[in-house]
């Protein structure tokens, strides 16, 4: 008689432990392939091995990556206009070497790189920079400036 009643309580006691419904296991599986889908942070490296997500970019005249707002020259817009977010340029040098500086500027696939000229002032396409008074000039006007 006792055997009787212990054979119902242990089959209980087994189906019990098992207490996931469908359902939820399939929300399981849902939640883990999200997951894999979600880049974790930090795990956005360039062809560089720069972590965008940190701020760092490649600078090809340094070759290495840079935080540009750590070791660069921030110049913002001459002219800011209302309710738009101020996008800045930065002029970064390499250390021990002014012939040439290169310039971090958002409508520009590749960073162009500015050669010293002998007044003083770097050229390269249409930038000139100008370190004395820390202007940039874009086709022959100013459009930013380190005295904002």
């Amino acid at each position: 008689m006792k055997a009787t009643f212990i054979l119902p309580i242990i089959a209980v006691s087994f189906t019990a432990c098992n207490n996931t419904t469908p359902n939820q296991s399939e929300n399981t599986t849902g939640t883990s392939e999200v997951t894999q889908d979600t880049p974790m942070v930090g795990d956005d490296r360039d062809e560089h091995g720069c972590i965008g997500s940190a701020g760092f970019t490649w600078s090809v005249l340094r070759g290495e990556c840079i935080q540009v707002f750590e070791v660069g020259t921030r110049l913002n817009p001459v002219e800011e206009k209302e309710e738009v977010a101020v996008i800045s340029a930065f002029i970064v040098a390499k250390d021990g070497d002014n012939s040439q500086v290169e310039l971090f500027i958002t409508n520009e696939d590749q960073n162009p790189i500015l050669k010293q000229e002998t007044n003083g002032t770097y050229k390269g396409g249409k930038y000139i920079y100008n370190p004395k008074t820390q202007e940039l000039s874009i086709d022959g006007k100013v459009t930013y400036t380190a005295k904002n």
